[in-house]
């Protein structure tokens, strides 16, 4: 049994906003007791998350294409195959549909190649027997149907939907990642308060989205504490009771993290 008292469940603590200071970053997670996962959005992003991942205790990774660059790179399913065999790899993605950017005069042959590369991912994922790390953005309504019709555990990423939207995924077994946008977006608390507690996963998106009382700083792991001491507050629960359900959450989410 690790030590780990607070999860980050997406973050992109291996990308170049943190080359300057990692080490100081890794200690401050270090002395929180926070574990997390990051997350690759491309092949290169992917190989250099396991590479990042399997130098460090408590941190594990993804490998996937996003969905918003899926326009200027093809999904190499023998690569990434051999990627998520590593045993760090807990997840594919960041994988999914994003409506909000489509490449602009080419919408609907964007929808169709994001499509298609996400259904890759699906594959892929059902393949291996790992969940799915989706991005969604103006594609719900796509995004359930697929996953309805793959049957592949999924985490949905930074949820913003509707009560609807979030009761559909719950519907297919999904769990729904909170980021700190809900420390200070407060549309989203009915959204919160609904989830029942054994769905909900917490995370940074660092170095995006920080938290209130931090905004204005590049975010990272160790401020998740945050989002999930707002998360309680917001459901009438301690900040002990919400951590310990996050963490069992997270080692049903992952079943390849043993925390």
């Amino acid at each position: 049994m690790s030590d780990l008292k607070y999860f980050d469940a997406h973050t992109h603590i291996h990308f170049k906003e943190f080359d300057a200071d990692i080490d100081e970053v890794l200690f401050r997670m270090k002395e929180g007791s926070v574990g997390a996962i990051t997350v690759g959005v491309d092949l290169e992003s992917s190989k250099r998350g396991v590479e990042f991942a399997n130098k460090q205790e408590n941190i594990w990774a993804t490998v996937g294409q996003h969905p918003a660059d899926n326009h200027t790179e093809k999904f190499d399913m023998p690569i990434y195959r051999h990627m998520v065999e590593d045993p760090k790899v807990v997840a594919i993605g960041e994988c999914g549909l994003d409506y909000f950017r489509l490449k602009k005069g080419e919408e609907e042959a964007d929808k169709k190649r994001q499509r298609e590369v996400f259904e890759k991912q699906i594959v892929l994922a059902r393949e291996v027997g790992k969940p799915l790390m989706i991005h969604c953005r103006d594609a719900h309504e796509d995004v359930i149907a697929m996953l309805k019709e793959s049957g592949v555990p999924a985490i949905i990423h930074f949820f913003t939907g509707t009560i609807d939207e979030a009761k559909q995924y719950l519907e297919l077994g999904c769990y729904l990642s909170f980021s700190g946008v809900v420390t200070f977006a407060f549309e989203y608390n009915d959204l919160v308060r609904m989830v029942p507690a054994d769905r909900i996963l917490t995370e940074t998106d660092a170095p995006y989205a920080t938290p209130n009382p931090l905004r204005g700083r590049r975010n990272e792991p160790a401020y998740v504490v945050h989002t999930l001491a707002f998360i309680a507050k917001l459901r009438g629960i301690s900040d002990e009771e919400m951590r310990k359900q996050v963490l069992l959450n997270v080692s049903r989410a992952f079943p390849s993290i043993s925390i």
